[in-house]
């Protein structure tokens, strides 16, 4: 990750805890792949060994690509990187959104996250400039006050340098469980190729805000 100047103290209260239960939506769908089950394990071994050892780290999940671990039935998904340092966006590499979005208007990315006519992602980064590994959400509670989420639950923890958001939803991200110690927002359709030097790796949680702004940025810079 992308070292800043600024270190933050280990917090004795972010220590990892079990996969968080997720408020989901109703008829949520596994993603569908397009990859082959015989070659789903990445035929780079330092690749490969990363993917097998967040899957150990966090049980539950599952290799559906050569570069991808789903979770919660593909609602959070992390996506390893090239040796080039980004993730992958060619279908050899991705899984697609579903058949339905396929079909619709194909899936587009933006740095690696993904987007399509009806679907919308938003994706926090390990190191500035959209590099390194990548995170990716779509879920969202339904109310006011959207639904809380935790770094801590996906081996993610004091890890993000930059985000995408593709999606209307609005985030809020924390320093802390709880949430507290408030960092930095993710308004609808923006990016951030880098936190700063003070929030640089110390997301512990955020809250996604669901219906979001409908388009208006609050927070990043607007998606181009």
């Amino acid at each position: 990750m992308y070292r800043g100047r600024h270190r933050k103290p280990l917090n004795r209260n972010k220590a990892r805890a079990g996969v968080l239960a997720l408020a989901l939506s109703v008829g949520l769908t596994v993603p569908t792949t397009t990859v082959h089950a015989d070659n789903i394990r990445n035929p780079d071994a330092t690749i490969q060994a990363a993917i097998d050892e967040q899957l150990a780290a966090v049980p539950g999940g599952v290799q559906v690509s050569p570069n991808e671990a789903s979770y919660l039935q593909g609602t959070v998904v992390i996506v390893f990187p090239e040796a080039d340092g980004f993730v992958p966006t060619d279908a050899a590499r991705r899984v697609v959104e579903s058949q339905t979005e396929a079909s619709a208007s194909g899936t587009s990315y933006k740095y690696g996250c993904p987007y399509g006519n009806r679907v919308a992602w938003y994706c926090f980064y390990e190191h500035i400039d959209f590099r390194g590994r990548m995170l990716q959400f779509k879920d969202c509670a339904s109310g006011q006050y959207g639904v809380y989420q935790r770094f801590t639950d996906w081996n993610f923890n004091d890890k993000t340098s930059s985000w995408v958001n593709t999606s209307i939803r609005l985030i809020d991200v924390y320093d802390n469980l709880g949430p507290s110690g408030f960092l930095w927002h993710e308004g609808a359709h923006s990016v951030s190729r880098h936190v700063g030097v003070g929030n640089n790796d110390r997301a512990s949680s955020f809250v996604t805000k669901c219906g979001g702004n409908f388009g208006v940025m609050i927070g990043g810079t607007p998606l181009s």
